[in-house]
């Protein structure tokens, strides 16, 4: 893929933001054919005026890559821009970021699409400590096959937690489940079901009910209707088809 002239009209603005954290990175940062700005941590950036198209953490260590993108996208604005790892470094880092890339322009050409649609959200309403909802949408607005995934940790209370959803907002699960309910996001897939304890909302004594004849998890309730003319019993959405 060859990485598009930023002079060319219509390009996206601003500045590939490279975080070598790792020596062996800073020749290929250096070489980059796109705007690059190099850090060695994230204190010097937030020190500097630089627009960011997008971030580049280049490292091999994943527990350098977890902190310093939970960091990025903590921020109000700054945290929804597209964040790109220069190696794999495991499952919770790459949930927080948008992928592994081989080049900076391979970075700079994946971010552009990202960024206009970014570039759409209101300013104040991303700025606005109380409608962290609002970032978080924006940031899924800005992905369209991105996917809230649950990660399973037994060491947490709940087990289950959403890595990036966390990193962007407060009581991310609870504000997942007010999205769903307002009916702003959309179930995809039935992963597990938990019991939580009423009184300290643990989940580790768990017992969930499943199907008799086929040991399947994905139950709910339906209302069912009673014909008394036939006798015959069903959802009550088969009386009305």
């Amino acid at each position: 893929m060859s990485p598009t002239n930023p002079n060319n009209l219509g390009s996206p603005q601003g500045h590939v933001i490279c975080f070598v954290l790792d020596p062996e990175f800073k020749e290929l940062a250096a070489k980059a054919p796109v705007p690059v700005l190099i850090f060695e941590a994230y204190a010097a950036f937030s020190q500097s005026p630089a627009e960011a198209l997008c971030f580049v953490i280049a490292t091999h260590d994943a527990g350098q890559a977890v902190v310093l993108a939970q960091t990025l996208r903590a921020q109000a604005a700054a945290g929804l821009k597209p964040i790109f790892l220069l190696a794999p470094l495991g499952e919770m880092s790459e949930r927080l970021c948008d992928g592994v890339v081989a080049t900076l322009a391979e970075a700079w050409d994946k971010a552009g699409p990202m960024a206009r649609l970014l570039a759409d959200l209101d300013p104040a309403g991303l700025a606005d400590p109380l409608n962290s909802a609002y970032r978080l949408l924006g940031f899924l607005y800005a992905r369209s096959d991105c996917v809230l995934a649950p990660s399973g940790q037994w060491q947490q209370e709940r087990f289950y937690s959403y890595p990036l959803a966390e990193a962007i907002v407060e009581n991310a699960v609870d504000a997942i489940a007010d999205l769903v309910q307002r009916k702003l996001l959309a179930p995809a897939r039935l992963v597990d079901r938990m019991r939580h304890c009423p009184k300290c909302d643990g989940a580790h004594l768990n017992y969930i009910d499943t199907c008799p004849n086929c040991a399947g998890i994905d139950i709910g309730q339906k209302p069912f209707l009673h014909c008394f003319t036939c006798g015959h019993v069903g959802p009550e959405e088969r009386f009305f088809s």
